[in-house]
């Protein structure tokens, strides 16, 4: 299993989870993200193929569980879901 956060978002993809080593592959990825302390909510994309596949994570979710279409090396990357609104907190688990 692997574990990344990030406290504030950015436009463009930040690498939260490096590439896995030893031949290591993740097949499901958890996240979530905080609401932050001012109350807004903005939305995160992630992406395991450098932007061929985004899921949207949405603001102040619970922890959102998915399978990936196959075994991922990674890295595992966000970025804001609209150019300028910084989500907030995100946490990432990889298996």
């Amino acid at each position: 299993m692997a574990y990344g956060t990030q406290s504030a978002g950015q436009d463009t993809y930040a690498t939260v989870i490096a590439e896995a080593s030893n031949h290591a592959r993740y097949r499901f990825i958890n996240a979530r993200t905080k609401r932050a302390p001012d109350g807004t909510r903005y939305d995160a994309l992630l992406t395991w193929d450098g932007g061929k596949t985004e899921v949207r994570i949405d603001g102040d979710t619970d922890t959102v569980v998915f399978k990936l279409p196959g075994a991922v090396q990674g890295p595992i990357q966000p970025k804001n879901a609209t150019a300028g609104q910084q989500y907030y907190y995100l946490t990432v688990n990889a298996w």
